[in-house]
């Protein structure tokens, strides 16, 4: 029994593709021999096909990401935590094959596969330009000139063409100075500890998850996601109070094509000689670091706000009851804990039946129901409802429930009348049968 069997997930190096991107060529032949004429030589039927393997490097398309995290647009204290993407097909960051005349460049010096992908974490502070453009227009991008401190400096832009792409699909660039780019991006060696496939046990998720295979591939940000306390590369350190949060980007990009630093792009000039880089995003979200003292969003800071009065504070909110009636009710927040004189359980519609009704508090202070509770129970058993693998489990809970509680009941028969249910069952159906003797 390996690993998977007894966790339910299992770790892998990497997944190598059979076949690489590139196009390929299949011969078909089968040779025939009749037979009434086993002296005749045998007839030959045989064709030649050519075929394709070609992977987006341009742009990575939503189905194609199974999870983000953090979530786009969150904002918190990420300042222990490295950003990280899972893709759908395990085989995406080794399907590209590169490989010079001296040298496979696709396998390092310890013979592991070398990613082509690489995460990589953009401060707004940090990138100079940032759009979408056309991917008929990429040519254009090439040979731009870029002023600074009275000085030319070029900008290296490399890219692979992809036949997947049309010519009206916005292609997300992203502009950089090349000293920040050389912080950014991973080596070569980097990328084999930054990526990873994993192999997950589905059985027990939804429907819709439950239709992938199980494997995946994940990538790894090298970066903790910068703050605005001097965390950010080139900017001035501030002070903590009133920080605002900082926009920080995530992008997938083709890691590759910076590998070799006297490589040219379209106009000819090196990574080496330029003075900014422009890269293709693959895949980008957006997230928001604060400063890990001033995190006010983050959970921890949350929860150290819950005994701030407004949030124990009660407001009146339009009630309509199950019979029909409109009347107000209080409602606080219900992670708030709140004293009070709890009525019997069967006061009010029979708490017992697990209904929200049940969890209603009548405050006879003022002679209204409070219904904070009622509609966290409400919430919760929605929010339980809509994952299968929990559902499942209480659904199991409560028949598992049923059977030790008929198991039971019959037991407490036996000993009351000496006679197991079985035998009482038998004579029960003679009795029906007249047949008891």
């Amino acid at each position: 029994m390996d690993d998977f069997d007894k966790k339910g997930f299992k770790l892998i190096d990497s997944y190598v593709p059979s076949l690489h991107n590139g196009t390929y060529k299949v011969t078909f032949e089968q040779k025939i021999h009749l037979s009434n004429n086993t002296t005749s030589s045998p007839i030959d039927f045989k064709i030649t096909k050519n075929f394709g393997v070609v992977v987006n490097s341009n742009k990575l398309t939503d189905n194609a990401v199974f999870n983000v995290q953090p979530a786009p647009n969150q904002q918190g204290d990420f300042s222990t935590e490295l950003p990280y993407m899972v893709i759908n097909d395990p085989s995406f960051p080794w399907i590209k094959e590169q490989t010079t005349e001296n040298e496979k460049s696709s396998i390092n010096e310890n013979n592991n596969p070398i990613p082509w992908l690489a995460l990589i974490v953009i401060s707004e502070k940090e990138v100079y330009e940032e759009k979408d453009v056309k991917y008929g227009n990429l040519t254009d991008e090439a040979g731009e000139k870029i002023q600074e401190d009275g000085e030319t400096k070029g900008v290296y832009f490399n890219y692979e063409k992809c036949s997947l792409c049309q010519n009206n699909d916005l292609i997300h660039l992203v502009t950089v100075r090349k000293e920040i780019f050389n912080q950014l991006i991973p080596t070569k060696n980097e990328r084999v500890w930054l990526t990873h496939c994993k192999r997950v046990d589905l059985s027990d998720t939804d429907d819709v998850t439950a239709q992938n295979d199980g494997y995946f591939s994940v990538i790894i940000a090298n970066r903790f996601p910068p703050c605005n306390n001097g965390q950010i590369t080139n900017a001035q350190p501030i002070e903590n109070d009133d920080v605002p949060s900082v926009k920080n980007t995530v992008h997938l990009i083709a890691a590759h094509l910076y590998d070799d630093k006297n490589m040219e792009d379209g106009k000819g000039l090196t990574l080496e000689a330029a003075g900014y880089v422009k890269m293709i995003s693959l895949y980008h979200w957006n997230i928001y670091s604060d400063v890990k003292e001033n995190a006010d969003k983050s959970f921890k800071k949350i929860m150290e706000r819950l005994n701030k009065d407004n949030l124990t504070e009660k407001a009146l909110k339009v009630h309509y009851l199950r019979s029909g009636e409109k009347t107000y009710s209080w409602y606080h927040s219900p992670i708030q804990p709140m004293k009070y004189n709890r009525p019997q359980r069967n006061a009010f519609n029979g708490e017992n039946k697990y209904t929200s009704d049940g969890r209603l508090i009548y405050n006879t202070t003022n002679g209204i129901f409070d219904v904070s509770y009622a509609a966290a129970f409400n919430l919760g058993r929605i929010v339980t409802l809509s994952h299968g693998k929990e559902a499942q489990q209480i659904a199991n809970w409560r028949n598992n429930q049923k059977k030790d509680n008929h198991i039971n009941t019959l037991a407490n028969v036996k000993k009351g009348i000496g006679i197991d249910h079985l035998a009482l069952k038998g004579v029960i159906n003679n009795l029906k049968e007249r047949n008891l003797k």
